[in-house]
């Protein structure tokens, strides 16, 4: 752990808009102060953080900033340079693809190594979309337990599956996953023709976007809506 606490930078874990719509608005003016005072970009996806700093307007970060990738390798060279740029003074931010970092995404273990160097990490309030979907789906939200994205594979998806639908009987708690739009359709007919006729439902779509729309529903009812996801970001959320 660095002694000189005084001499050394921040990482500042920095939200980013999970719609199009009213971007900027959807981050609170510190996060984006803080992040206008930084050169030092680690991301997710380089080229997704980049669009993101430009649509924000941060033009300073977007022109000068250098992007370190994360996830690929735990421990990568360049993080480790970048980490190191941190504690001579440098601050930084951590941004995901869309919504809250380390949350779905690798930017944990960079926030691990920054607590084990004696790095001041720093949360900023920001758009959620699973926690957006939990509010809006009408399950209760005191107990509850958050997947992140399925397994691609069919079969360990259905074992995902019924190992949730194991612990919705067990505690009653409300199981949130995600899929990406072009599996939307797929994930939607496992769960249909694989969970309980009375377990319900809820799937947001769009969250903050111009094409929102939250439907929660019965396993039966949504086999008779014959319902057709569209290609969108969708978080799905089942529960009694």
């Amino acid at each position: 752990m660095s002694k000189d606490l005084g001499s050394v930078g921040n990482l500042i874990l920095f939200p980013s808009p999970i719609s199009d719509r009213d971007a900027r608005s959807q981050l609170s003016p510190r996060s984006l102060e803080l992040a206008n005072s930084c050169l030092l970009v680690f991301a997710e996806k380089p080229k997704v953080a980049r669009s993101t700093l430009s649509r924000l307007g941060l033009h300073k970060l977007f022109e000068k900033g250098r992007i370190i990738e994360v996830g690929k390798r735990k421990e990568d060279e360049e993080i480790t340079e970048g980490l190191m740029e941190i504690l001579n003074g440098k601050s930084a931010i951590l941004i995901s693809d869309s919504g809250m970092p380390c949350i779905g995404d690798p930017g944990s273990e960079v926030v691990k190594r920054c607590h084990e160097m004696g790095i001041k990490v720093v949360p900023n309030p920001g758009p959620n979309s699973f926690m957006q979907a939990l509010m809006a789906s009408g399950f209760s939200g005191q107990n509850f337990a958050f997947h992140g994205y399925l397994p691609i594979e069919k079969g360990l998806r259905t074992k995902k599956i019924r190992s949730m639908v194991q612990e919705i009987n067990r505690f009653g708690s409300p199981q949130i996953f995600m899929e990406t739009p072009y599996r939307n359709k797929d994930l939607l007919k496992s769960l249909i023709h694989g969970v309980d006729p009375l377990k319900k439902l809820s799937i947001s779509l769009d969250i903050n976007g111009e094409e929102e729309e939250i439907i929660t529903a019965s396993i039966e009812e949504w086999k008779k809506m014959g319902y057709e996801l569209p290609k969108l970001p969708a978080v799905f959320i089942l529960g009694v």
